[in-house]
């Protein structure tokens, strides 16, 4: 368990503790130059939140006297938000941080949405992945003392999920949980498990402790309703409304797990529900299958996976091995390049493809900690000198491949249906369509909007398709490497798409063929498509101002063109008169914040923010007709939409006074873009002047452990060669950061 909390201010001392606290704040923002009306907010933040949290006071009073203002800047901001993913970010102190205080506020409103709408005897179902809090960012650690023995140190996303279960035994709801751990490690449920077991025990709800692939000092908290889906508009506003009231009633009554226990309010997950999740996993393939060929490479980067997709590769007979380093639980990610656990990241797949290649394996499957999104990486032909290479596919890749892989396996009888995202590639639809499926493409980010048509299915009372039923549900599917194949859930699950990648691949090596042959036979016959994925980051409290203010000015005065190319048509799908129709509230609100432009020459770009974290996302797709020379004609198509890319990301940067080098919008895109935009001009200064080598070493130390790797990419691709020599140093380990 974690260690025990500091103790609070002794009786009578709280007051002129905090007092002094707040003062000695004020004198900070004020030396520091903050305006009257910011010190002021965050005085009153800071106030209210200690007046609740007295066992904080010697943490924030640690950071006022180390002078961390930034830190209680964005600790402070704002109250942590509920997104796509439910309410997630980083551990911490403070409302914009997760933490009992803002994680049980949200429990007692789900709790109480989940009473009003119980069919009987109300009951929910927790799950948790394999996180534990360990202040790598050393947030807590600058505040001295008082942060070393805060109690959220060493926290597991288990013990969140705990005190969460007495939230709901207080009041009145029957908790459903996995065992707990015990000496042998710790226990824990994936994602698509509990989808599966909030419908197979016909819960009314479930919350799962995770925040997925986001880094090792983030937690999370999912709220489900009892189609094993997260809430929709109108019905997510009810739970917003809930939440709030359970905020400004104060923390939460909690019933001790043993007296829960004791009372039967805490029931023990039964091994039944496990035990029919796989069985149901084993329905997607056919029964009848040739013996595997092809050896596999499995990888769940620490996470849950090896209880889902691992045991799942091996029931269907795939000649697939772990890889073993990285097969245990660990919420560190001490082996994944970034401790970026994330599928979409070609990077975090780097032992896996190692371990592969020396086997002589042909594939490679990753997944995420909480094991709903699958990464893929196949061998390729050699090259000249007998080497093989390694492609890792992006999303939108994989979900051409999955379409094709769904409509393979889909049963005869109606035509069958796909559903994907709107940001998702336009490939896969179309593929479809051209293969006499019914297509749903027009949803906004989130699974959960997947997760919605298929109840509409389920009711066979879909407004698009009438008639269609679930039985006719091919495959749900999002260009951030999620899927889902089998509708007994109603939430992505890795397990569905490694087995149909899986299967898919095995179906082409019996013919000759490789799944890079495949996509290129569905573009020759489609013509190319390309697509491009660029995160916007920025930090803080100012960089969410900043995200937020692209947005309002994309709006007010909105580009007639971008990247040189004409503006033929633009779309807010906040637009009441547009195809999602009138806003449903709040929430909606939030979700429909896309913006979508079609440009001359088939190019079409969207924008959104992120709903958990403090970016923007990108999207571009090219396209072009068929033609003869695929590969150049493909070759080709990156180039442009790659300098478009860099071209639009440029122009919507200067609009918020960003500025970066050409050569620096090549730079990773896990680099926050002001860590790039200081970093640029240190580097650009250093090839000038060598002795502001000294300059740029402290950027990069001030920008993360992994901001030289990140730097290197946009270095090595400059025009100029000091540049290019300044990278390759940097790659050599020449140039170390220092404080």
């Amino acid at each position: 368990m974690s260690p025990a909390a500091p103790p609070p201010p002794a009786e009578g001392e709280g007051a002129p503790a905090l007092a002094a606290c707040c003062a000695a704040l004020d004198a900070l923002l004020q030396d520091r130059g903050a305006p009257p009306a910011r010190r002021a907010a965050l005085g009153a933040a800071v106030q209210a939140w200690l007046s609740a949290h007295p066992t904080d006071l010697p943490v924030v009073a640690g950071w006022v006297e180390a002078g961390e203002d930034n830190v209680l800047l964005d600790a402070f901001a704002q109250l942590l938000p509920l997104g796509t993913g439910g309410r997630r970010g980083a551990v911490g102190v403070g409302p914009n941080r997760f933490n009992l205080g803002t994680l049980l506020p949200a429990v007692a409103g789900h709790a109480a949405l989940l009473r009003q709408r119980a069919r009987g005897r109300p009951s929910v179902v927790l799950a948790w992945d394999i996180r534990t809090f360990n202040d790598l960012r050393g947030e807590l650690a600058r505040a001295g003392a008082a942060g070393q023995a805060h109690p959220l140190r060493g926290w597991r996303s288990e013990d969140f999920a705990r005190a969460a279960a007495e939230v709901y035994a207080a009041a009145g709801l029957w908790v459903w949980m996995p065992p707990p751990s015990g000496p042998a490690g710790r226990s824990a449920l994936s994602t698509p498990e509990l989808s599966f077991a909030i419908r197979a025990l016909q819960a009314d709800g479930g919350l799962n402790l995770s925040a997925s692939h986001n880094p090792p000092d983030d937690n999370g908290a999912k709220l489900y309703g009892p189609s094993g889906g997260q809430e929709v508009p109108p019905d997510d506003d009810l739970l917003l409304d809930l939440i709030a009231a359970a905020e400004r009633a104060g923390p939460p009554a909690r019933m001790p797990l043993p007296a829960a226990a004791e009372a039967g309010r805490v029931l023990r997950l039964p091994d039944e529900v496990i035990d029919a999740y796989h069985a149901d996993l084993a329905k997607l393939l056919p029964i009848e299958r040739p013996p595997a060929r092809l050896g596999l490479r499995f990888t769940n980067l620490h996470g849950t996976a090896r209880r889902t997709v691992l045991p799942a590769l091996q029931a269907a007979g795939f000649r697939v091995r772990p890889v073993e380093a990285q097969l245990t639980y660990d919420g560190a990610f001490p082996t994944v390049p970034f401790r970026a656990p994330n599928p979409e990241v070609p990077a975090c797949l780097d032992l896996a493809i190692a371990e592969a290649e020396a086997a002589g394996d042909a594939l490679v499957i990753g997944c995420d900690p909480d094991a709903d999104r699958v990464g893929l990486a196949a061998r390729v032909h050699p090259d000249q000198t007998g080497a093989a290479a390694w492609r890792c596919f992006s999303g939108d890749e994989l979900a051409t491949l999955l379409v094709e892989a769904a409509l393979r396996l889909h049963p005869p009888g109606p035509p069958p249906v796909l559903i994907q995202t709107e940001v998702t590639s336009s490939r896969g639809a179309r593929l479809a369509r051209a293969r006499g499926a019914r297509v749903i493409d027009h949803l906004l980010v989130g699974f959960k909007y997947i997760g919605a048509e298929l109840e509409a299915l389920d009711a066979q009372a879909h407004p698009a398709l009438p008639g269609a039923g679930l039985a006719d549900f091919a495959l749900g599917v999002e260009e951030s490497h999620g899927a889902l194949l089998r509708p007994t859930k109603r939430d992505k699950d890795a397990a569905d798409g490694a087995l149909a990648l899986c299967w898919l691949a095995e179906q082409e090596a019996a013919a000759g063929r490789s799944l890079l042959d495949t996509l290129d036979q569905i573009e020759a016959t489609l013509g190319p498509t390309v697509n491009l994925l660029r995160n916007l980051n920025l930090r803080g409290v100012e960089g969410r101002a900043r995200l937020r203010a692209l947005g309002a000015g994309l709006r007010a005065d909105p580009p007639t063109t971008l990247a040189g190319r004409r503006v033929l048509r633009w779309a807010d799908r906040r637009d009441p008169s547009g195809p999602l129709g009138p806003l449903r509230g709040v929430g909606d609100a939030a979700a429909r914040d896309v913006l979508c432009w079609w440009l001359e020459g088939n190019v079409r770009v969207l924008l959104r923010p992120s709903g958990t974290e403090p970016k923007s996302k990108l999207y571009l797709e090219l396209s072009a007709p068929p033609g003869p020379g695929l590969s150049a004609q493909r070759a080709a198509l990156r180039a442009e939409a790659t300098a478009l890319t860099a071209a639009v990301v440029a122009e919507l940067l200067a609009r918020i006074d960003l500025y970066l080098p050409r050569w620096a919008l090549r730079c990773g895109d896990l680099l926050p873009v002001d860590a790039a935009a200081t970093l640029a001009e240190a580097a650009e200064r250093a090839v000038v002047d060598p002795e502001a080598e000294g300059a740029l070493r402290a950027a990069l130390a001030a920008a993360g452990p992994d901001a030289s790797r990140l730097l290197c990419p946009g270095l090595l691709a400059a025009e100029d060669p000091r540049l290019r020599a300044l990278g390759q140093r940097l790659d050599a380990g020449d140039i170390r950061a220092t404080p």
